[in-house]
């Protein structure tokens, strides 16, 4: 066997072995339950959901929709099926930094990335758009790299075919890749015109016929997703959710282009509150994970980690700078190779991803921007330790970079532990066990004990507006296309329509969630005056459970006949 090929079957058991002490650990009432039930659907031979709130895109339920079918719809499935995304994310890293740096340097690199999981964890427990389109654009920057090593127009094809794969799970993300190689490309194109140094030289030939072939890539890549779509009748509601979820979670005004405003200024109110003079999207960035719920109950625990979190905002933007002076050195030298030009590649694309995400409101969305960064700073310090570097930079880089991977360690290790202290009980269901907190897990077990009792096999489960997970949980039939109710989404003009289901269906129990994000009855009732008045009517309001449990100013509220 290769070594590199050894490396990274090493890297990737590494991963899954981390990944394996909270693999099955929490579960997200709404978002996780919304790719959970619109999957099974699939699997079952049902047609492809269409969410109501929150504006997923058709890859993800697909691709889940395979592993149920193959090894059945059981909650531990869609958590492997993460743990094998996120594994595949920390092989990529490897096969990234292979492009610049020797086998023992490129796996460095991937076991550095493994650590950094448990800093996603909490906020990507559910297999969703972002997972699977981080791993398919690292692995659009090794194709694009691809091309350099041996330039023919089907790998161009090839790193075309991989950005349509992106589309349909996260377009910007793609999109950002996409524009980090053609900058690349025309910054070979510049260096050849103006003799500066470059490993291949590109004229508007080359740009032409790469160019070409990665947009034939995309078009014929795409094809069979739009025939599908167009083929069941929701091409149009599958491509307007995939450009709303590129504004989700945004600061950016659109969504689908960087954000720069906050750069040109700081708000007052923040700038008092704070103290500090901060880039604007950094502000942004911090006050959004401080709202993140699962953010805080690791705080709760460990309060230092507050400052570690805020480093991993301003990381991608210092090491991108440094990374970049490194760069225009070299180039200014004349001292060029090879893996300088895969570094600047890395370097465009991921610099791209930072610029398009690095506004977003949770940890979670500049993974993208990590990961390709945690490649190029071990690239990065082993240049600066090489013999060409000063004694005195030598021995500070050294002496830095052992201190920070000791700290990001520690620091990784006492998450984890955080997250793994979480009081925790067990809710045994027809598609697996859960653990989650104790108290919620009191409430779970004694609605599925209901409905297990209570309710017959042939009536049906309503959530309004936020519990999917329960459809799921209980492995009952659903009435899928409205699982993700929620006040403005998708707007009163839908109410008839839900009533005129509810009427047809058998439908013996409906749940009410209400989380930090809809604080209270009266809000939804606003919302939705007419099917809040035929929930009233219908079933009998019984408070379940009022308490501080996730953040959550009512936690659920069972209305039930």
């Amino acid at each position: 066997m290769r070594p590199n090929l050894r490396i990274a079957i090493m890297l990737f058991i590494a991963s899954i072995a981390f990944q394996s002490t909270f693999i099955a650990l929490d579960a997200f009432v709404a978002d996780e339950g919304i790719v959970l039930v619109a999957s099974d659907d699939v699997a079952q031979g049902r047609l492809l959901f269409v969410d109501t709130n929150i504006p997923l895109t058709p890859t993800v339920y697909l691709v889940q929709a395979l592993a149920f079918k193959v090894f059945g719809s059981h909650f531990l499935v869609s958590r492997a099926l993460i743990c094998t995304v996120n594994a595949l994310c920390v092989v990529m890293v490897f096969a990234l930094a292979l492009c610049f740096l020797p086998g023992r340097g490129a796996a460095l690199a991937g076991a550095l990335a493994i650590p950094f999981q448990i800093w996603t964890w909490p906020h990507a427990q559910y297999f969703s758009y972002n997972q699977l389109t981080i791993l398919i654009c690292l692995v659009a920057i090794r194709a694009a790299w691809a091309i350099e090593e041996n330039p023919t127009r089907k790998r161009a094809f090839v790193f075309g075919a991989v950005l349509a794969a992106g589309l349909w799970t996260k377009p910007n993300l793609p999109v950002a890749i996409g524009a980090g190689t053609l900058l690349y490309w025309l910054a070979g194109w510049g260096r050849t015109a103006l003799n500066l140094p470059v490993s291949r030289p590109r004229g508007i030939k080359e740009l032409w016929s790469e160019g070409a072939a990665t947009l034939a890539g995309i078009a014929v890549a795409s094809v069979p997703m739009v025939v599908y779509l167009a083929s069941i009748g929701i091409l149009d509601e599958m491509i307007d959710g995939a450009i709303k979820i590129t504004q989700i979670y945004s600061d950016s005004p659109t969504g689908l282009f960087p954000n720069l405003f906050p750069l040109l200024g700081q708000l007052d109110s923040v700038r008092l509150s704070s103290g500090l003079v901060l880039p604007g999207m950094l502000i942004n960035a911090f006050e959004g994970i401080g709202r993140d719920r699962f953010y805080h109950n690791l705080v709760l625990y460990t309060g230092w980690i507050d400052f570690f979190v805020r480093v991993l905002y301003y990381a991608p933007v210092a090491m991108y700078l440094a990374t970049a002076g490194l760069l225009v050195q070299r180039l200014h030298l004349g001292t060029w190779s090879r893996s300088w030009e895969a570094a600047l590649l890395v370097w465009l694309t991921g610099a791209v991803l930072a610029l398009t995400n690095i506004s977003f409101a949770s940890l979670h969305y500049i993974t993208p921007t990590l990961y390709p960064l945690i490649a190029l700073s071990t690239f990065a310090c082993t240049q600066l330790v090489s013999e060409a570097a000063p004694g005195a930079i030598r021995s500070g880089v050294r002496w830095g970079a052992r201190v920070t991977v000791v700290v990001y360690l520690a620091a990784s290790a006492t998450a984890l532990y955080a997250y793994l202290a979480i009081d925790r009980a067990p809710v045994h269901t027809a598609r697996g066990t859960v653990w989650i907190d104790a108290t919620t897990a009191q409430i779970w077990n004694d609605l599925l004990d209901h409905t297990e009792s209570s309710i017959g096999s042939d009536e049906e489960i309503f959530v309004v507006p936020y519990f999917p997970m329960f459809y799921y949980l209980s492995g009952r039939d659903h009435p899928s296309r409205f699982v993700a109710l929620g006040p403005g989404f998708p707007g009163p003009e839908a109410e008839d329509e839900i009533i005129a289901q509810l009427e047809r269906d058998n439908v013996a129990l409906a749940l009410n969630v209400y989380g930090a994000e809809y604080p209270g009855l009266e809000k939804f009732e606003s919302a939705y005056p007419r099917l809040f008045r035929y929930l009233e009517s219908r079933f009998a309001l019984e408070h379940r459970y009022r308490g501080p449990a996730h953040d959550y100013a009512d936690l659920l509220r069972r209305v039930e006949r």
